[in-house]
């Protein structure tokens, strides 16, 4: 009797022809080999979906930042910006940078900075302006 179990007699058991066993073992290993592939792909492939995703949804902020807000983008004000501090640019595009900073969320924050030269530059712009007098108090009281 097989002391592992009792109902298998010890003459039951077959020997195994050569090289059986390194056989199995070499089918195990592979099956291992595969199955740590099988994980390290899919860790992999999870890590691209997140990288893509990500990618995309910085894409759609960006593009969402870039909406335009008194006809012109968030871009011509940060490249106007000095001009503007300056005092230095068109007037309809000071116009149209005052009313973007003043309606876009995403420059709200440059108010602040600009602020100060706004009212200067403005009050100069309309020191020489042929806008009617309505059009100039609108643009002062905002």
């Amino acid at each position: 009797m097989n002391s592992i179990n009792p109902k298998v007699e010890q003459n039951d058991w077959q020997t195994c022809e050569p090289g059986t066993l390194g056989r199995l073992a070499k089918q195990y290993r592979a099956g291992r080999q595969r199955r740590s592939f099988i994980r390290a792909g899919s860790a992999m492939a999870v890590l691209l979906i997140c990288g893509a995703a990500t990618l995309m949804v910085s894409k759609s902020i960006e593009q969402a930042a870039q909406v335009d807000f008194g006809g012109i983008s968030c871009d011509v004000v940060m490249a106007n910006g000095d001009a503007f501090r300056n005092g230095q640019i068109d007037p309809e595009l000071r116009v149209q940078m005052i009313e973007h900073v003043r309606l876009c969320p995403h420059c709200k924050s440059m108010q602040a900075i600009i602020a100060e030269p706004t009212v200067s530059g403005l009050n100069r712009w309309l020191a020489v302006s042929s806008k009617p007098a309505f059009f100039q108090f609108t643009l002062l009281s905002r």
